[in-house]
């Protein structure tokens, strides 16, 4: 997964790390010199990043904000490798 700072803000990104994940794809994770790891509390305000309308969709395809959260969360413990 390419990691930018916007990747994990990205609706269609989060729905795929959580897909990947949950499917036992094997990951690495490719930080960019702009990437910056989402702390806690930006995790906690998941809802704020993405319309109601976002969220209801990625809802429809079975992802909701507590499967995002888990997966970035599992996503920050793999090994990465830096650009």
């Amino acid at each position: 997964i390419v990691l930018t700072r916007d990747t994990l803000s990205r609706m269609w990104c989060a729905g795929e790390v959580v897909s990947a994940l949950r499917a036992g794809v094997n990951t690495i994770p490719v930080e960019c010199n702009d990437y910056v790891p989402p702390t806690a509390l930006w995790m906690a305000d998941l809802e704020t990043v993405w319309t109601d309308g976002q969220i209801s969709e990625l809802a429809g395809l079975g992802v909701r904000l507590s499967d995002v959260t888990h997966a970035y969360t599992r996503l920050a413990d793999l090994p990465s490798v830096s650009l």
